[in-house]
């Protein structure tokens, strides 16, 4: 029986041991859906928070007519392009490197915002937050699964 014991609680650690770095598992998933999912926001017009964005001012469509898109930050391709998203242990940043990004993320006086991540403080958006908690179960599954 205390062999039996001391092989169980060697089973439990174990599994604890792989709970231990389930965040690390989930960062390690979630980051390209998640970067996916800013992209379709980009294709489709909309902000984090669902929001569609502001349509582009009809002076905007006129002197860019033969190269415009249909979402407003396409124009170039530039920030769709740049677009990474880097894992850390359990943290996952996104980034876009045109420093103009940060413009259309906050808007200006002659520009709506027109964001491209959540503020900051601003709830996890819905999508990404699915995408977190669907790799988390995968994780938390795979720790405790009966070896």
């Amino acid at each position: 029986m205390l062999i039996e014991g001391a092989y169980k609680f060697g089973d439990l650690r174990k599994r604890i041991a792989k709970l231990a770095g389930a965040a690390e598992q989930v960062a390690r998933e979630s980051a390209e859906p998640i970067a996916e999912h800013i992209r379709t926001q980009w294709r489709e017009g909309y902000g984090p928070a669902g929001r569609k964005w502001e349509e582009l001012a009809a002076s905007t469509l006129k002197r860019n007519q033969p190269r415009r898109q249909q979402s407003p930050l396409l124009f170039t391709g530039a920030m769709f392009d740049s677009l990474t998203a880097t894992v850390d242990g359990k943290q996952i940043t996104f980034h876009v490197s045109p420093t103009y990004a940060s413009f259309h993320q906050s808007g200006t006086s002659r520009m709506p915002a027109r964001p491209i991540f959540p503020a900051a403080g601003a709830q996890v958006p819905p999508r990404w937050s699915a995408i977190l908690r669907d790799a988390a179960k995968r994780a938390i599954e795979e720790a405790t699964r009966a070896q």
